[in-house]
Parts: C-alpha cells; structure tokens; sequence
C-alpha cells in the first residue's frame, strides 16, 4: 500500500468518478490515493477497519472465512466499488474501537483506491442524505451478490465455477494464473480432486498451459465462453 503524491492523478479519479455526486466537499478534501500492487491485500478479515475505500481503478478478489476454517470466494470487485461501507453502517455509535473487516480483500494487478479514514466518514457521511442514497442501492447489490454467490456454489459445475474464476483473475490472452491449490478448491467449494481434474481437461482442451507449475491462459473466447459471467464484477 503506496500513498500516491499525484495530485493530478487524485483529481483524474475524482472527476472520472463524479465524487461530487455523492460525497460532501469535506469528505472530499480528506481522500487520498492509494496504489495496492498485484496479490496485495487491501484489507483482511478480522482486522479493524482503517478506511473507507473506494476502488477507482483496477480489480480486486473478495474472499470470506467459514466456520470450518476453509475460506470463501464471494466475488471480484472492478472499478467503480466501495470497499468497507458494511462496515461503516453497521458500527455501533457507542464504539470505541474501529468496527472489525468481515472480508478480505486481495488485489489481482495493479490497483488503486481513494481512501476515507474511518472515524472520518462516521462524522461526515452516516447523516448526509446524499452519501445514504447513494450508499442504499449498493448494499442492496451486495446482498443480492451474497446470495448470487451461494447459488453458484449449490447449482454451477466445478468447470463453470473455475473457468469464470481465472478470467476474472486473468482476463487477457497469455496472461499467467498460479494460485494454490488447496485454498483455490475452497474458494470454488470443491474438492482437491475435482479441482485437478478440470485443470487437466483444461490443458488437454487447450484452454490453459503449464509451465513450470503456472498455467497460462491459451484460449480467452474460450475460458470466456465457458465462464459465463458467474463471479464477473
């Protein structure tokens, strides 16, 4: 996590973003940009929560712990998202402490976030009816998501499932995918087997290829077809 000295490049994703639409002008003055590099996390689960993010650039995994210790995949956020308003709303007044992450939140590339301290949105966002009405409908999407996610894991083919979670870790031709194993079946809700089985069909198909224990990614309109859109931002 960089802190970014480009005041120009801050204004650019301020107005690219239309940040006057829903944020305060005092909100606005406090923000500043972060750069998060690729496998970076922005935040982990557990933690306490530092900011308010808001995703302007770049592309993101959102994961989550089970009870059984395993973890999983919620969806990929691209921007535009905010990252930690969950989190925000739901802090007891009363608190003293910063409310806990319940997500982790790990960059797939280059990204970059305009960051609000906490505390500061506590002051000036939870009364201001322009940031509540735009905040509304996205936690409505998120929850649609949520259960989005559940009925993917219940009814989609492990091939399905894989195929849509390396476009949306590698969306571009030749681009190199390399997760490990164990935590990749988690996130997909599949067994170590099945999950080496559809990589091999992959191979055998031409969809992917390895090397050196990475695979990279041959067939795109392919991957792309078969994925369907299923985690897709």
């Amino acid at each position: 996590m960089v802190l970014s000295q480009n005041a120009a490049q801050r204004q650019s994703c301020l107005l690219r973003h239309n940040f006057s639409q829903f944020l305060p002008a005092a909100a606005i003055q406090v923000l500043r940009l972060y750069r998060f590099s690729d496998g970076e996390y922005l935040c982990r689960e557990g933690d306490p929560t530092r900011f308010l993010l808001f995703l302007v650039e770049g592309r993101c995994k959102v994961t989550r712990s089970l009870q059984n210790g395993k973890e999983s995949l919620i969806c990929f956020y691209q921007d535009f998202a905010i990252l930690g308003e969950i989190e925000l709303v739901c802090a007891l007044p009363s608190a003293t402490e910063p409310p806990a992450l319940i997500n982790t939140v790990q960059a797939t590339g280059a990204v970059q976030c305009l960051a609000l301290p906490i505390k500061t949105a506590q002051d000036l966002l939870l009364n201001d009816p322009l940031f509540l009405r735009f905040l509304c409908p996205r936690l409505a999407q998120k929850l649609m998501q949520n259960n989005q996610t559940l009925s993917i894991n219940l009814h989609y083919p492990v091939d399905q499932r894989l195929a849509s979670y390396i476009f949306c870790s590698c969306p571009s031709p030749g681009n190199l995918f390399q997760e490990n194993h164990t935590h990749l079946a988690e996130y997909l809700g599949c067994s170590h087997r099945q999950l080496l089985r559809v990589l091999r069909r992959f191979r055998e198909e031409g969809i992917l290829a390895q090397e050196d224990g990475v695979y990279r990614v041959m067939d795109i309109d392919r991957l792309k077809k078969l994925a369907d859109d299923i985690y897709s931002p």
